[in-house]
């Protein structure tokens, strides 16, 4: 029984900590304010981004993307090295713009003398509708437009292998006059997922919505509804480098500002809710760059990266700094990152993702022995002093000082520590909830094979297999418990509680991606033998008697 309550001590502080976060960041408002960056003329502060049906197509090892002449805005991508799942071979979707949904990536050039604003984008013109890349070489996409005004050559720029690409402005003033611009990159969503997108993809745990990065905030939440607010353009922070993103589960598009420049960041809510018509259905998080001027007959070169693709925590860490925190492991993220990076070297050994989940599982479990057996010693010293206890407490009934006295001097004379059965629980909690997150958000379990009909350690066990020998595993932990104090269950509720805990959480582990419920299957295994070692221990030392069969 002793088990079943440390188990459901665990779950409950697991969700507690959980609800606790979530709440917090509901507590936690954007900070904004009604003041808006003096150096941006409102008349072109947003960009009007709606599709045309006029787009090129880019192919590279690892993309399938449109982008739209009208404006230059990325409006499909395809991650060809990515299905959208185990059955369906078809690349996976990131950014799009159905008709029941959009999931777009704008980039545009405003300022007083700006090509793009509110009601005007520029209609690009280029030399091909498709461009492949090819070898080893960067492949360089040239979009150009000319006005009286400015010659403009807006580039993509997309590297072999990478999820990374640049957007560069080659401005050339044709004018004798000065005149000023500045960058501006927004990443557009629709707040509601289509009914038929893969629900895998937004599972419960996961966060969906809107991120940034600035000096003063290494990495800050926002949800897309927060977002979305108003209508109106809401002022969030001004940072020197930064970025702006919106991830999913394994995935992330992020625009990341010139490292030199002092960017504002900025979000709004566009479109009709067809459930409330006062609110807004679509989410913007917007990036503008610092304004810049061009000399009379001049040129001006402008560059920001961009990145739409799998989290690849190593690789987004080297195009901005704290990128990487878009894998989102959490307030413990310090130590997910820790067990992820021995899991990987675990892998490199391996190459099986599930057998590198076993063999972590072993590892953590057998680290945490010493406090899983001082956590059990520290119980059966105390069941040994019950009956002490027991007529301490009855001696004293009245006498509440005296009763506290006595009690202490008890475990002073047995050598006791009550608090020594819920340590260990409480130093073993952040590690649990660390492995956890670290498996929960990681890219490479997707789509992971185990063995036989384990495909993707990613989603649910098909033929929930695993979740009854998760459910099988626990009855035999709380059984092996009870053995150790057959007469502690006296109360019927508490034999019903017994029976079904392991039903109810057989039940749930049957939602639960299939390398989590491996890793709480074999961490049962794992609590079972450290178990008969400790008792085993236990009756040498007396501590503990054996119960007849």
């Amino acid at each position: 029984m002793e088990q079943t309550r440390n188990f459901a001590f665990m779950v409950l502080l697991i969700t507690a900590i959980m609800l606790f976060f979530s709440w917090q960041s509901d507590l936690n408002e954007l900070e904004k304010s009604s003041y808006t960056d003096p150096k941006i003329d409102s008349s072109n502060l947003v960009v009007n981004s709606k599709t045309s049906s006029n787009t090129i197509n880019i192919m590279t090892d690892v993309y399938d993307l449109d982008i739209d002449l009208v404006g230059g805005d990325v409006v499909k991508s395809s991650l060809l090295k990515y299905n959208k799942s185990t059955d369906d071979q078809t690349p996976f979707e990131l950014l799009q713009n159905k008709s029941n949904f959009t999931y777009t990536l704008s980039s545009a050039l405003l300022g007083v003398d700006g090509i793009d604003g509110k009601d005007k984008r520029p209609e690009y013109s280029a030399n091909d509708k498709v461009f492949r890349l090819i070898g080893d070489n960067p492949l360089i996409v040239p979009l150009s437009y000319i006005n009286e005004d400015v010659e403009v050559v807006k580039k993509f720029v997309f590297y072999p292998g990478r999820y990374d690409f640049d957007i560069v402005y080659d401005i050339k003033n044709k004018t004798d006059r000065e005149l000023s611009v500045r960058s501006f990159g927004e990443i557009i969503q629709t707040i509601e997922p289509p009914k038929d997108t893969d629900q895998n993809l937004f599972i419960a745990g996961s966060y969906r919505g809107g991120i940034y990065s600035s000096e003063d905030t290494n990495y800050k939440k926002v949800t897309l509804d927060e977002l979305a607010e108003s209508k109106k353009i809401s002022y969030i922070t001004k940072t020197k480098g930064g970025w702006i993103g919106m991830i999913q589960h394994y995935f992330a598009v992020a625009y990341i500002g010139n490292k030199d420049e002092v960017n504002s960041i900025y979000n709004r809510g566009t479109g009709e809710n067809p459930n409330n018509i006062t609110e807004a259905s679509e989410s913007r998080l917007s990036m503008y760059g610092e304004i810049q001027t061009i000399a009379p007959n001049g040129s001006l070169s402008i560059s920001n990266k961009v990145w739409v693709g799998p989290k690849d925590q190593e690789k987004m860490d080297e195009i901005a700094p704290k990128l990487g925190r878009t894998l989102d492991y959490g307030w413990l993220w310090f130590i997910s990152e820790f067990l992820m990076m021995i899991l990987k070297f675990i892998y490199s050994f391996v190459h099986n993702w599930g057998f590198a989940i076993i063999i972590i599982t072993i590892l953590v479990r057998g680290c945490m022995y010493p406090l899983t057996k001082a956590q059990y010693t520290s119980m059966a010293k105390m069941k040994l002093i019950a009956p002490k206890l027991k007529e301490i407490r009855d001696r004293y009934q009245q006498d509440p000082e005296n009763y506290r006295k006595a009690t202490m001097d008890l475990y002073k004379t047995e050598k006791v520590n009550p608090a020594a059965g819920c340590l260990p629980i409480l130093i073993q909690m952040p590690i649990f909830i660390a492995l956890y997150w670290a498996l929960m958000e990681s890219t490479d379990l997707r789509q992971a094979p185990f063995v036989g009909w384990i495909k993707d350690l990613s989603v649910n066990d098909p033929y929930f297999i695993l979740p009854l020998l998760y459910g099988i595993t626990m009855f035999l932990v709380q059984k092996l418990s009870m053995s150790q104090n057959p007469t502690q269950m006296i109360n019927p509720m508490q034999q019903k509680i017994f029976m079904m805990m392991p039903v109810i959480f057989t039940l749930m582990f049957m939602m639960f991606p299939a390398g989590l419920t491996l890793y709480w299957t074999v961490s049962n295994i794992i609590t079972i033998i450290q178990m008969k070692l400790i008792y085993s221990h236990l009756e040498k030392r007396g501590l503990r008697t054996k119960v007849a069969k």
